[in-house]
């Protein structure tokens, strides 16, 4: 295309964006109808002055006429932001007609929420809905995941909170904010609306983080039932992960962090799904509110707790709010446009804070994501699976950004990694490198049962018995300090477990290990149902492999002592055969100066009493009744104190507190302490908790010993 064609044709879009004709602009410029043609068509080239009146005419910058750089035509948003103006809004759930009350979701209470667990599962859930895995295309499609934390203020935030119609929600909170204290959902909102208004009235200014991820699948599906939408929007503990075998969530509760990380429990999205029919930008929103009542004009409504944003439409008589597509002024106004038709979904959490109250500033966050996203996501980044960038906005303005680059945190690892790719490591730690420390490489065996019910014919894995051979990368350290560790990952290239740090004995040189399981190894049979197999045996903080009820269910016995076997012996042996001291050549000398000089060196780990698994059950109160058995160290008397969590997607989440303990067998209490006497092999004793702000039948609970001390 020649170079009057180009600009004739910028010429053309930048007229229809602003929904001009040819006689129009011919009027704006003084010239004929026929000049603006031939511009268009590209057989005339305007001089310079008329350039400059285009461009003033058309609201672009010159040099964008002349050649496709700097800043283009925006649409004209006043039509679709009259629209919206008009058809969206909030709709609340109304209150059961049976007069209960719900004071808050419990999957928002089952983890406590930090900065490490909102990156581990915005990572992850961005991972999981990867289009080069679901179409099996090319690597180099990875997902791009953008943090943006960004400061709003003066115009901007005036505009955000009336696209947001701020007027109709916060009424809403300020019947919470009415409610008398003392539910712990309930609290935490009051608590947080206040801060948020505080920002508004007296600060002018608020918070946001934005999350978007590209070349995922974007939210698909029906606005109700089924589908990635509902599961995210609208939906409790529903995953919706696509098939395969290297996904990395599966109980549908990390999403919870999202409404966890705003002050007043409200999230924003937008997504561009990537199915070709649905390949338009569709917006929602959903707080996560408890039991309320508004009272208008001399009556009052209940409100069951969560509200959704979107149009507002009629179904069935009642007014719903579904998601509003193809707006862009209402994504401009609520800062979710999207850069391209890249199909993927970007999220907002409204009035951002971190929840951890570790960082007070933005940048702070954003060094503390960039931390996170190297530690928990190196491998995926390694394998160009994923790229990450960080920014820091005040309203429109960047004042700083960055890619995330694993080997500033974790270069210790990376670098083991890379060495193994490029076939630097070796057999052993003694052969040297040409940059960089020697790196050594080794199969580990993990046994993995046969399954209970076959996998379907589809996934044409093996169902008998098998063994996986993963793969151990050992690089030697100069120094042990922070080192000594050993990181655990599958296919789904997010650290599933970090062991260490590791004694491996008196003169054993300092090292940093990786071990590479299922799809990170290859795509074999035994590869994959290794991955499907470490992938069942994750609890939901994703953080360990373990004897899940998964596992249980679906394989035969001998999987628990299995994993245990693998990390605990397989690992630590293949790793103490590479860094034990190299025996010295000498005489051994006499047998008597032999037994004179005889070293009696304590093992790594002092013994300490164990918890076995405790039971219980809820009281008709919804208090945890629990029986604990304590296998003791008879060689010295002990005190020890138990504690209860209660357990989450994410990890340990609040501790609750233990109303009283009663010793059962070989033992007594004393102060919240177990008591055991010198020579007692095995004592019991059972632990009544108090009533947990998140009903006992409805959560999961940890019982661990906190404190261990001889008495």
């Amino acid at each position: 295309m020649s170079d009057k064609a180009s600009m004739g044709t910028r010429i053309a879009i930048a007229m229809e964006l602003k929904g001009m004709k040819q006689n129009q602009m011919a009027s704006q410029l003084g010239v004929s109808q026929s000049t603006v043609s031939d511009y268009v068509r590209g057989e005339k080239r305007p001089q310079q002055k008329r350039v400059e009146r285009l461009a003033e005419v058309l609201e672009v910058e010159p040099q964008w006429l002349v050649f496709g750089e700097g800043e283009g035509p925006s649409p004209d948003l006043s039509e679709q932001r009259d629209e919206y103006v008009e058809q969206a809004g909030w709709q609340f759930r109304q209150a059961p007609p049976d007069g209960g009350r719900d004071y808050g979701n419990a999957n928002l209470f089952s983890f406590s929420p930090d900065i490490d667990t909102l990156v581990r599962e915005t990572g992850q859930n961005s991972k999981d809905q990867a289009l080069a895995d679901i179409f099996d295309r090319k690597s180099d499609e990875s997902v791009r995941l953008d943090y943006k934390l960004i400061t709003l203020e003066d115009e901007k935030l005036e505009a955000f909170l009336s696209a947001l119609k701020w007027d109709q929600l916060q009424q809403h909170y300020e019947a919470i904010a009415g409610e008398g204290a003392g539910q712990k959902a309930l609290r935490r909102l009051q608590i947080g609306f206040e801060s948020f208004r505080n920002r508004i009235d007296n600060q002018g200014r608020i918070r946001l983080l934005r999350v978007d991820d590209y070349n995922t699948t974007g939210l698909t599906g029906d606005e109700h039932g089924g589908g990635h939408f509902a599961a995210l929007c609208r939906n409790n503990l529903d995953s919706s992960k696509t098939s395969g075998t290297n996904r990395g969530g599966t109980y549908g509760l990390g999403k919870a962090s999202l409404w966890l990380c705003s002050e007043i429990s409200l999230v924003l999205f937008n997504s561009n799904p990537h199915r070709p029919r649905d390949r338009r930008q569709r917006l929602f929103g959903r707080s996560e509110l408890t039991w309320h009542e508004i009272n208008r004009n001399g009556s009052s409504d209940a409100f069951a707790g969560p509200g959704w944003f979107g149009r507002l439409v009629e179904r069935d008589s009642q007014k719903l709010a579904e998601s509003y597509w193809d707006n862009a002024a209402l994504a401009e106004d609520l800062r979710l446009s999207r850069n391209g038709e890249r199909p993927g979904t970007s999220i907002l959490i409204v009035g951002f804070e971190d929840p951890g109250g570790r960082n007070e500033s933005m940048a702070d966050v954003a060094n503390e994501i960039e931390k996170k996203v190297s530690r928990h996501f190196w491998p995926a980044i390694e394998e160009n699976d994923l790229q990450v960038r960080v920014e820091v906005y005040e309203n429109d303005r960047r004042v700083r950004g960055s890619e995330v680059e694993p080997e500033n945190e974790v270069h210790h690892y990376v670098d083991a990694h890379r060495a193994y790719t490029n076939g630097e490591a070796k057999s052993d730690l003694e052969s040297e490198r040409e940059k960089g420390p020697p790196v050594a490489v080794k199969k580990v065996q993990l046994d993995i049962p046969s399954r209970r019910e076959p996998y379907h014919e589809e996934e044409d894995l093996p169902d008998e018995s098998i063994t996986h051979d993963a793969l151990l990368l050992v690089r030697k350290e100069n120094q042990a300090d922070g080192k000594n560790r050993v990181v655990f990952f599958r296919g789904a290239g997010m650290i599933v477990k970090e062991y260490g740090p590791l004694s491996l004995g008196i003169g054993s040189r300092p090292f940093s290990a990786v071990v590479m399981c299922g799809e990170a190894v290859s795509d074999s049979p035994s590869a994959r149902a290794a991955e499907v197999f470490l992938r069942n045996a994750e609890p939901p903080s994703h953080d360990d492999w373990t004897l899940t009820q998964d596992v249980k269910d679906l394989y035969k016995r001998g999987a628990g002592k299995n994993l245990e076997r693998f990390v605990k012996e397989e690992v630590r042996s293949k790793i103490r055969s590479l860094v034990r001291p190299l025996p010295e050549k000498h005489e051994e000398g006499p047998d008597e100066l032999k037994r004179l000089m005889r070293l009696n060196i304590p093992s790594e780990t002092p013994p300490r009493p164990t918890l076995r698994p405790p039971t219980g059950s809820v009281t008709d109160e919804g208090r945890w009744k629990l029986s604990a058995t304590v296998r003791s160290v008879p060689q010295s008397a002990w005190k020890i104190e138990p504690s209860v969590m209660l357990v989450g997607e994410s990890g340990r989440g609040s501790e609750i507190g233990i109303k009283s303990l009663t010793a059962e067998r070989n033992c007594e209490i004393d102060d919240r302490k177990v008591v055991i006497d010198r020579g007692v092999r095995t004592v019991e004793f059972q632990i009544l908790t108090d009533v947990p702000d998140v009903p006992a039948s409805e959560s999961s609970i940890s019982v661990e010993i906190d404190r261990i001390e001889k008495n």
